[in-house]
């Protein structure tokens, strides 16, 4: 008896049970009935929470930032990009509002599947949240999405700040080299007009041409009649101790507005987090109202999943179900 047993349940099915079992369709359709009725029981009396769907377009401008870009470097910018928006998404400071609504604490938000967000590769960000109910999962999933829109668009905004005193500082970089230009041009001057007497050759002239075009910064020579009067050599005197004497001061405050420049950009670029300032984001959907909700397990599909468990059990049944023994006619 052990050896039938064995040989029944260890041998491949022949061609014959497998007729046997499709004859016998009454007993699958009862198996998948009894499979699909059990099922949708169960969902019922368990109902499965609700799933409730936001979203958001994020557009990173890439004809701005890299016009002239490889695909290798608009690959990199945006893997860079996506992780940043990424970490602000499930940042204390964004899932601290969604905790406030939903009275979860933050790390379970994060780590007991709650919250969940795609990134669809077309700039569409899904943001999913999963609750008891509908209206719950909507207030979740809207919390997140909204809180995430205005913090990216704080960031964002701090960035271009950041970007726009950069420009600033190029620009004060270059009135800077201008005025020490200047003031070396000036210093030149109260030098070579220190002792200076109205020039009685042309070597002496042309040295007073020069000091003087230093003064004014301009590269023209002045009229020759121009050096050689006194008066005239004493009030470019003056002119010059006098923009020597100022030029520290001007410079001081130039290199103090440059250093508090790369103190705010500093700041600024801390607090962006390094987010890009031509991202661009726009609520597609995000009001409570408006978003798709979902049962994460319905009963259809509750009951066609039974229905389906149901049929290939009883298949299984009918396949190591002993086949009637038949008498053989006796040979003659």
């Amino acid at each position: 008896m052990n050896a039938n047993w064995r040989r029944r349940w260890f041998r491949p099915p022949s061609l014959e049970d497998l007729v046997r079992v499709l004859l016998a369709w009454r007993w699958l359709a009862a198996g998948a009935l009894a499979g699909a009725a059990l099922a949708a029981g169960f969902a019922a009396l368990a109902p499965s929470p609700y799933r409730a769907r936001a979203e958001i377009v994020v557009d990173y401008n890439l004809e701005e930032v890299l016009p002239q870009g490889t695909d290798r470097r608009l690959f990199y910018f945006l893997s860079r990009e996506n992780k940043k928006l990424l970490s602000l998404a499930w940042s204390d400071e964004v899932l601290r509002a969604v905790s406030d609504v939903s009275g979860q604490p933050v790390d379970a938000l994060r780590t007991q599947g709650w919250l969940t967000l795609y990134d669809e590769r077309d700039g569409r960000w899904h943001f999913w949240a999963t609750a008891p109910t509908a209206p719950q999962a909507r207030a979740w999933v809207a919390t997140w999405a909204q809180t995430f829109l205005r913090v990216a668009r704080a960031k964002v905004a701090l960035a271009q700040e950041a970007q726009q005193l950069q420009r600033e500082l190029r620009d004060l970089a270059r009135a800077i080299a201008q005025a020490e230009w200047e003031c070396a041009a000036a210093q030149q001057a109260v030098t070579t007009l220190a002792d200076a007497q109205p020039a009685r050759t042309p070597a002496e002239a042309w040295v007073l041409w020069e000091a003087l075009a230093w003064l004014d910064l301009s590269a023209t020579p002045l009229p020759r009649d121009a050096v050689q009067n006194q008066a005239w050599l004493e009030a470019a005197r003056a002119v010059a101790q006098q923009r020597a004497q100022t030029c520290p001061k001007a410079l001081a405050d130039m290199y103090q507005q440059r250093e508090d420049r790369l103190a705010r950009i500093q700041s600024l670029m801390d607090q962006s987090g390094g987010v890009s300032p031509y991202t661009q984001l726009a609520a597609e959907q995000v009001e409570p109202d408006t978003l798709p909700v979902y049962r994460t397990r319905s009963v259809a599909r509750a009951a066609l999943a039974g229905a389906l468990l149901g049929l290939g059990l009883a298949a299984l049944i009918g396949l190591a179900w002993p086949a009637p023994e038949q008498n053989e006619p006796p040979s003659p």
